[in-house]
């Protein structure tokens, strides 16, 4: 249904028909505006517990930046036959390589974009010869 048509009908309610309307479309629209809000860190919450349990796989990625590019594990596309496949997509701090080069995922929530086709990856270097690197898998 076109908008142009749902505000002609709109229109044509009498006063009573249209009080009953709002008083559903508001709160409707108040828990719409909550789900879109809160449901990507209620849906990554879920995944990451899940992950933890055991119940599900992690991608596999690192926590902290290797001293090579080569040392930490290639992005994989969680998204796979058009589908995106939650348990694969990557958290927040969450290090991979794709390209030749080291990303991070900053995204607060389940990150299915390809490193460096948004700001949801930042490119970062590799550590310092000092440093040891974690792997999460």
């Amino acid at each position: 249904m076109e908008l142009d048509t749902i505000k002609t009908n709109i229109e044509k309610l009498s006063t009573k028909e249209l009080t009953e309307l709002l008083n559903w479309l508001f709160p409707y629209h108040e828990a719409r505006l909550n789900h879109d809000r809160y449901a990507p860190e209620a849906e990554a919450a879920a995944i990451k517990q899940l992950q933890e349990d055991g119940k599900l796989e992690m991608p596999d990625a690192l926590k902290t930046p290797p001293r090579d590019v080569e040392d930490a594990p290639e992005w994989q596309n969680p998204v796979q036959g058009g589908r995106t496949h939650l348990h694969q997509c990557y958290h927040s701090g969450d290090i991979i390589q794709h390209d030749g080069r080291l990303w991070k995922s900053v995204y607060p929530h389940l990150n299915h974009e390809v490193p460096g086709a948004s700001d949801l990856w930042v490119q970062i270097e590799p550590a310092a010869a000092e440093e040891p690197s974690e792997h999460t898998e």
